[in-house]
């Protein structure tokens, strides 16, 4: 049986290169408030996010470490995808590990409208970031373009629809 996929938006408009954050929190409200910006999310969004990730942490040991913070759908109005390369590593708790952290230079924020298709893009997400070149072309990206490009593929995710993804 093929697996199916809902749509989830995502272009030049929700990826930010060199994302400038003190720390996870700062990151995850710079991208959430991307995701608000244009309507992807309502304006609690952002808090459940943080204490979501205080209680269940997000942070991947992957080749290059990145975080895939989210929240219940509840908050999310479409399902939606904002990226943030860091312009310097800040420190995300471990997956797992209550004692870890790492050095995140990727956050994949995910609002999710519909419960059901956690699971289905959880898998998907950790079937890409297995590709160590995937990482590493992502965390050297110079434009929110190169972003969406290595991300899409990744995903396997259509081109935006009714949205220009060039200027």
């Amino acid at each position: 049986m093929a697996e199916t996929h809902p749509d989830i938006a995502f272009d030049r408009s929700l990826a930010v290169v060199g994302l400038a954050a003190e720390n996870a929190d700062e990151a995850i409200r710079a991208l959430g408030d991307k995701l608000l910006a244009h309507g992807y999310v309502d304006d609690q969004y952002v808090d459940a996010v943080l204490r979501r990730e205080r209680a269940f942490a997000t942070g991947l040991p992957t080749a290059i470490p990145v975080a895939l913070p989210h929240t219940d759908a509840n908050h999310c109005r479409r399902s939606a995808l904002a990226v943030g390369v860091l312009k310097s590593p800040v420190e995300f708790q471990e997956m797992g590990n209550p004692t870890g952290t790492l050095s995140v230079r990727v956050v994949f924020l995910l609002a999710l409208a519909d419960h059901k298709d956690q699971v289905s893009w959880l898998q998907r997400f950790m079937r890409g970031l297995r590709d160590h070149d995937f990482l590493e072309r992502l965390s050297r990206a110079t434009s929110e373009q190169e972003v969406v490009d290595s991300v899409r593929v990744m995903l396997e995710l259509k081109p935006a629809q009714g949205r220009t993804q060039t200027r």
